[in-house]
């Protein structure tokens, strides 16, 4: 039984991941931000161009969140541009 506890409980650590950003109910993590923006080339930019893809990363997020707040992934219009989309990658 203890084995299983500190089993659990290293595992819990390995696995944990840094908030980044809480939006009522939505939690964007930092390994979200790593993925539009490598840590690579994060590691390479100067504060004024850290800043910029922060508050992009935020901004688009927020944008996100609120447009399917108010309803605009059910809006007739953008179901069609979605369908035109998949249907686009489908033939890529």
């Amino acid at each position: 039984m203890i084995k299983c506890f500190w089993f659990v409980f290293l595992f819990s650590f390995v696995f944990s991941s840094k908030t980044l950003l809480s939006v009522g109910d939505s939690l964007f993590y930092v390994h979200d931000f790593y993925q539009q923006v490598p840590m690579s080339e994060w590691a390479s930019f100067d504060s004024t161009k850290k800043e910029r893809a922060l508050n992009s990363f935020v901004e688009k997020n927020l944008v996100f969140l609120e447009s399917v707040n108010i309803g605009l992934d059910k809006h007739p219009k953008t179901n069609i541009q979605l369908a035109e989309r998949y249907n686009q990658l489908l033939v890529n």
